[in-house]
């Protein structure tokens, strides 16, 4: 017997709606965004699944994958630039797959894209964002069958240990300096240090070249020690990297099926509470809570993962510790 939902898609997106306006939301509409997102558990378990298969012992391979903040649901349903709406959104269930080399991206992708769950995707490898942002986007589609929904949306972001170096730099950046990289927001000097540091690994990876930068190495060097010298990027982001500390964490804890992390990044501090398999919904009634009373300085991110070690590589933003990042950057700045 098929479940009816809870909430109609009608509802969900004026929820959505509601949750971009000014001044306060209230309980109402929380409680629908919340089992919203709630409802992609499901889909996002069958995907991680899907995605395990492909892990390779040994070759740097690993996989992470998250339930969407609300405070970046909020972000993206406001953006301007586009008309998303929170019943169409295509990555409140996302997984990070980070693959060994470019190769092996492109094997996980064309075997992805032949399962019948598969819906589409967009190569920006291939065509690289402004910005410099490089990756492989894939949607899949499950049902919800405990909440009533068929067909939401999970998104993949399949790419190599370099393109995944540069994406959490630019969002620990983001953190340092409030500058919104990530959502196009910063000065035009930043965006083009980091698009400078996005052609270098294209070149080493032999990728196509990101627009509107120079495609050899020797003019983008050049403009990259210009802009480090005007901006200390790699001195600001080292100094922050430094600066985090971790309570709570149980060290390659491989039983916990979710992880809550939550940062205060007043006093730089991270924890980790986990959930064991068959405590999801538990898990997720933390995330919601934590979510509604966390302080403007605080934030939080629902993870499920094989162990700590994959959240730590897989969400690095989160621990600040971009230092291969740092290390590969002034390995290339004479």
């Amino acid at each position: 017997m098929r479940i009816e939902p809870k909430y109609s898609k009608n509802r969900v997106r004026s929820a959505g709606e509601r949750l971009c306006e000014s001044g306060q939301v209230n309980s109402d509409e929380l409680d629908v965004v919340d089992y919203w997102r709630a409802a992609h558990q499901h889909p996002l378990d069958q995907m991680s699944e899907v995605l395990e298969r492909f892990i390779r012992k040994g070759d740097g391979s690993f996989l992470a994958c998250r339930l969407k903040r609300i405070d970046s649901i909020k972000g993206k349903l406001a953006r301007e630039s586009h008309t998303y709406k929170l019943n169409s959104m295509y990555d409140i269930a996302g997984c990070r797959f980070v693959a060994s080399d470019l190769e092996r991206v492109y094997q996980v992708v064309n075997d992805l894209s032949h399962l019948d769950t598969y819906r589409s995707s967009k190569d920006y490898i291939a065509h690289p964002k402004l910005s410099g942002y490089r990756c492989v986007h894939l949607i899949h589609c499950f049902d919800s069958p405990e909440y009533g929904y068929q067909g939401l949306r999970v998104e993949t972001q399949i790419r190599t240990n370099l393109q995944h170096m540069w994406a959490t730099a630019v969002e620990v950046y983001d953190v340092v300096t409030q500058a919104s990289l990530k959502f196009g927001a910063g000065s035009r000097d930043e965006e083009y240090f980091f698009a400078l540091v996005s052609q270098l690994f294209a070149i080493e990876e032999g990728t196509s070249c990101v627009p509107n930068v120079p495609c050899n190495s020797r003019d983008v060097l050049k403009e990259l020690v210009r802009l480090n010298e005007q901006l200390r990027v790699t001195s600001k982001l080292r100094a922050y990297s430094e600066s985090v500390s971790v309570v709570n964490e149980v060290a390659q804890q491989v039983h916990a099926d979710y992880v809550l992390l939550t940062i205060d990044f007043d006093v730089q501090q991270i924890r980790l509470e986990t959930f064991s398999p068959g405590k999801e919904k538990e898990a997720i009634a933390a995330y919601g809570r934590f979510e509604r009373t966390k302080r403007e300085s605080e934030d939080a991110v629902l993870i499920k993962a094989s162990s700590m070690e994959d959240i730590q590589r897989a969400y690095p933003n989160y621990y600040s510790d971009i230092s291969s990042f740092i290390d590969k950057l002034q390995e290339c700045l004479p």
